[in-house]
């Protein structure tokens, strides 16, 4: 990428906070356990930090790519673009039946008291 075309990009995905929204992200950050929301909060404060998107890039172990696409959800969604969590999990193929045979498969096999499970 040419100095020109990677100063353009950085213009583009800049980021602007006001000092209570600075807050709550910061907030947000301290608060959250999920790693993929903290991960985009970071970025964000990064950004406002002046931080250059390849610092960022190398400080969170992220794609430039990824970078960007998180700034551009937080400026065009706000904080909660950076909240959601998109990954619903497999739904399975088993039908109502056979969820209700494993059930009770599991619930009628062999039970083992956990204390002796543990014994040497």
């Amino acid at each position: 990428m040419s100095t020109e075309s990677h100063m353009i990009a950085e213009q583009k995905y800049q980021v602007e906070l006001v000092g209570k929204t600075l807050k709550k992200i910061e907030k947000l950050y301290k608060k959250n356990k999920n790693h993929q929301i903290r991960t985009r909060l970071q970025i964000i404060l990064l950004r406002c930090k002046s931080y250059s998107l390849q610092v960022i890039s190398e400080i969170v172990l992220c794609s430039i790519q990824h970078i960007k696409n998180t700034i551009s959800s937080y400026n065009h969604q706000g904080i909660e673009a950076l909240l959601k969590l998109k990954y619903t999990g497999d739904p399975g193929n088993l039908t109502n039946e056979e969820k209700k045979s494993s059930k009770n498969i599991l619930m009628t096999s062999v039970q083992v008291r956990p204390s002796k499970l543990f014994r040497g």
